[in-house]
């Protein structure tokens, strides 16, 4: 299965020649954070996402709370590893998905507690249908959204 043509799994517009690697000059987001890579209070959210084994770059969300669009085949899977700062370890998170697909075994929602460097990971399964696919992250007042395209990448700057 190809996660996204030409290798990259997010928009042009956003990261033409988004590296991939720790090695390419990112930052990795390990399982769990060490101590080094651990975000403090006030610091912005991050996620990296994981499709047909390629990952995205450490993504971090612009002023409204939306991280740049990841790309998936139709019916794509997607692995998320998200981090937030202004949260507390054991805080719970909501994950909804808003235009289709599904979190927990086949759920819209699905509740996340953050582990002790304040991250959590949930699996994303988009549908069948071409478009895009928002998944929400809701912890108290704050709402951070993922978007990922599915389909044809060309198409979706038609959208």
């Amino acid at each position: 299965m190809v996660a996204a043509q030409n290798g990259s799994l997010l928009e042009p517009a956003v990261s033409p020649d988004a590296p991939t690697s720790p090695a390419a000059g990112v930052e990795a987001l390990t399982d769990p954070l060490s101590a080094e890579q651990a975000l403090a209070p006030g610091e912005p959210a991050r996620v990296r996402v994981s499709v047909g084994g390629v990952r995205t770059p450490l993504l971090s969300p612009n002023q409204v709370g939306s991280f740049p669009r990841v790309y998936l085949p139709l019916g794509g899977q997607a692995d998320v590893q998200v981090q937030l700062p202004e949260a507390a370890p054991g805080d719970q998170v909501v994950v909804a998905v808003e235009d289709g697909g599904s979190v927990a075994d086949g759920k819209p929602t699905q509740a996340l507690t953050l582990d002790d460097s304040r991250q959590a990971a949930f699996h994303f399964q988009a549908s069948e249908s071409l478009g895009t696919f928002r998944v929400s992250m809701r912890h108290a007042a704050q709402t951070k959204i993922v978007t990922f395209w599915a389909g044809d990448r060309t198409a979706a700057f038609n959208y």
